[in-house]
């Protein structure tokens, strides 16, 4: 029963497979088929019926998915490959997991799938364990690829995920149906009660605040090692996930909640609120009425007629190409050598077989590139053949541009003299790729990311940047997304675009568990940015003489007219309070501002936000007391003084808040030093020829890790310092280090 209710193994847990290897000889005389069509490519040792099934209903499953979202995909992706292994022999020559369902992985330059499709369903009225397998990993895949980016909980994002992929035709292919208990009443037998008797309660509070689906919110301490516990855990997760989402689906009004519960997680909000805010129930009261739904005769999902509303399904003709062995193994290779289970020795068997039988094109070139770096090996030989080789392949040619990237950043950070002309030659090459291939995602991704090291202050180059970035955050894995919203964050800030810093800050808000963003400087930044988004609002609330009471809660007290604030007056809402004065319901000039986690700011303002020179009083027991100095966008951003909780005083510049250039300090016992940073990192000359980068101690001296810039052998390595003392230093490969 375990086998049918695990969809999904995550690698990480997967240290080995066995004792076996790869057998590239079987796997050479299997008969391999692909299969193209508009959206997929379909690589597979089933017959060519079966995998025309196959591609169909994927091509009908990504048609209703959109459908059923209500919002449109971007277009923009290339095909999707998918590997879809149909005789268990081919997977034991794959020396793949017994166990092993599926898995979808986004890497930097391209998305891949392998699924497990033993039993794979030719009805279109019937749905097994190999298709279900297949459509609950491929809504990941699509949610993903939403122009609205909504983020979704672990909880939510797996529901959905199972509930939707129980996705079937039926009435004789005149309806679809999704949610059915003939489909999904397996799932649920990890919630059964000990002789069958109904389910047990999901604990709504629990899961909706786990974060880890290995780990429960309430289970922290009882953490288990074994596999098997841990994958009990999973399957129990999954039903736990699925029910709900199914409750929450049975009911107009809940779907409403349900919503609106999104909504909120988007906007920031805990996890309580948002329950409190969209739901007309408790966490106890919702498990009973899970409890009670799971073990009604009355659990249905829905049917849409095909036809209706805008569901009419595409017509599908793939392409079929039968491939012979060697190229069949190279198609293979570029997959399997994504997933980190296997051995280095059996991945790169498979690259020596492809470049001895004349197949290593430059898929393969890149797919082991890009092995190569994930397994810290030697690359320099692999990106000198892709120069050579392969100048064309815009795949290859991004890929050695985001390498030199990596290298050029950390030169700028030292200080290294060719760096600068090197960060506008790399932008060049990221630029001249885009325009020939405008979904490049290693690009967008590439060009957007300079901004980090990049201290220029022009407005074309960080528009440029928050332009790239946008695409490169839907575009790129979802591992990458809390770094892509800071560097918005901050390119959007520069340009003082306040509407795209609170839509990215919610955005962050619901992806991140930092403190910073959770109860620090972040929240204080992003609740400044909701109390402006609150008195710019028209026709939002009902005035009583000088009293405005918003819907959502915030009131307003002060000069009204034509039913918004115009003049002295005072915002509150949920803790926050804004005081000064308002035109047209825009925050002018000077005032103040307290939000709900201590911060109090008194100064200038435009455009509604903390813009120009003011004083900022940090909450108790942060490692600042107060600073005075110049701000944008809620950010310390030009001269400042800042006081420390130990009694330093701090005068220098910040970028975004990060300290930038030549910075005064003076300690608490009256020594005084000067250091230079560059964008938050200590620059220290240790002598005439080795200049450290990275973190200081108390006494602003190198401490942490770093870069070590040797000057007279014009390299750049990482390195540990603690207390100014050199702990160790890693040699990497000159590709990656030396500054040309």
């Amino acid at each position: 029963m375990l086998a049918r209710n695990l969809f999904i193994i995550l690698l990480s847990m997967i240290s080995s497979i066995s004792s076996a290897e790869i057998n590239i000889e079987d796997l050479s005389e299997v008969k391999w088929i692909q299969l193209t069509s508009k959206n997929f490519i379909v690589i597979t040792d089933a017959n060519e019926k079966v995998g025309k099934v196959l591609i169909r209903d994927l091509e009908n499953f990504r048609f209703f998915i959109a459908h059923a979202l209500g919002s449109p995909l971007f277009k923009g992706n290339k095909p999707l490959k998918i590997l879809a292994i149909h005789n268990s022999g081919t997977f034991k020559d794959l020396n793949l997991p017994e166990q092993w369902a599926g898995f979808f992985l986004k890497r930097m330059s391209d998305d891949y799938a392998i699924a497990s499709i033993f039993d794979y369903s030719l009805s279109e009225n019937t749905s097994r364990f190999g298709d279900q397998v297949l459509l609950h990993e491929y809504v990941h895949y699509v949610t993903r690829n939403e122009l609205e980016m909504i983020s979704y909980p672990l909880w939510y994002s797996e529901g959905e995920a199972e509930y939707l992929a129980t996705f079937r035709f039926s009435d004789e292919g005149k309806s679809v149906s999704v949610g059915s208990m003939s489909v999904i009443g397996d799932r649920l037998s990890s919630l059964l009660k000990p002789f069958g008797r109904g389910f047990r309660k999901v604990d709504v509070e629990d899961l909706f605040k786990t974060k880890n689906f290995n780990i429960g919110w309430r289970r922290a301490d009882k953490i288990s090692t074994k596999k098997s516990e841990v994958l009990d855990k999973q399957a129990e997760f999954y039903a736990r996930a699925m029910i709900t989402y199914h409750y929450l689906q049975s009911s107009r009004e809940l779907q409403v909640q349900k919503a609106r519960y999104l909504q909120l997680i988007n906007e920031g909000r805990s996890v309580d609120k948002s329950f409190n805010m969209a739901f007309s129930m408790s966490y106890a009261d919702m498990d009973k009425a899970i409890e009670k739904y799971s073990n009604s005769k009355h659990v249905t999902g829905w049917k849409l007629d095909i036809g209706k509303n805008g569901l009419n399904f595409p017509q599908v003709n793939p392409t079929v190409e039968s491939m012979r062995s060697v190229k069949a193994v190279a198609q293979i290779t570029s997959f399997i050598s994504q997933f980190s289970f296997y051995k280095n020795e059996e991945i790169q068997t498979l690259f020596d077989f492809t470049r001895k039988h004349g197949e290593h094109n430059a898929a393969l070139t890149l797919a082991e590139l890009e092995w190569s770096v994930r397994k810290r090996k030697d690359i320099s030989g692999l990106m000198s053949e892709a120069r050579n080789k392969y100048p064309q392949d815009l795949d290859l040619q991004a890929m050695l541009a985001y390498l030199e990237k990596e290298r050029i950043e950390k030169a700028v950070i030292v200080g290294h003299p060719t760096a600068r002309r090197e960060l506008t030659e790399l932008r060049s090459r990221f630029r001249q790729i885009l325009r020939k291939d405008p979904y490049n995602r290693l690009a967008y991704f590439g060009l957007g990311e300079l901004l980090k090291v990049s201290d220029e202050d022009n407005p074309d180059l960080i528009k440029e940047a928050a332009i790239v970035l946008d695409s490169a955050k839907l575009l790129m894995n979802e591992s990458f997304r809390i770094g892509i919203l800071q560097s918005e964050i901050q390119a959007n800030s520069l340009l003082k675009n306040a509407d795209a810093v609170l839509l990215q800050k919610y955005q962050l808000a619901a992806v991140s568990d930092s403190d910073w963003i959770e109860t620090g400087y972040g929240r204080f930044v992003l609740e400044m940015l909701r109390m402006r988004n609150i008195s710019l609002t028209l026709n939002d609330g009902e005035v009583e003489g000088d009293i405005i009471r918003y819907k959502n809660g915030a009131q307003y007290t002060g000069v009204v007219k034509n039913g918004i604030p115009d003049g002295l007056g005072k915002l509150l809402f949920e803790g926050n309070e804004l005081k000064g004065v308002f035109s047209a319901g825009k925050f002018l000039d000077k005032g103040e501002l307290t939000t709900a986690n201590g911060y109090h700011y008194k100064g200038q303002f435009s455009d509604g936000v903390i813009t120009g020179e003011g004083e900022l009083i940090w909450p108790a027991n942060k490692i600042i007391t107060r600073e005075v100095g110049s701000f944008l966008m809620g950010q310390e951003h030009g001269a400042q003084e800042i006081m420390m909780s130990n009694g330093d005083v701090i005068k220098g510049t910040l970028k975004m808040g990060s300290y930038h250039g030549n910075i005064n300090i003076v300690k608490k016992d009256g020594t005084k030093l000067q250091r230079e940073y560059y964008l938050g990192n200590l620059r220290y000359k240790l002598d005439d020829s080795l200049i450290y980068a990275g973190g200081w101690n108390e006494n602003y001296l190198p401490h942490g890790k770093g870069l070590c810039y040797h000057i007279d052998l014009n390299a750049i390595r990482p390195c540990k310092y603690e207390n100014g003392q050199l702990k160790n230093e890693v040699k990497v490969q000159p590709d990656l280090t030396l500054a040309h």
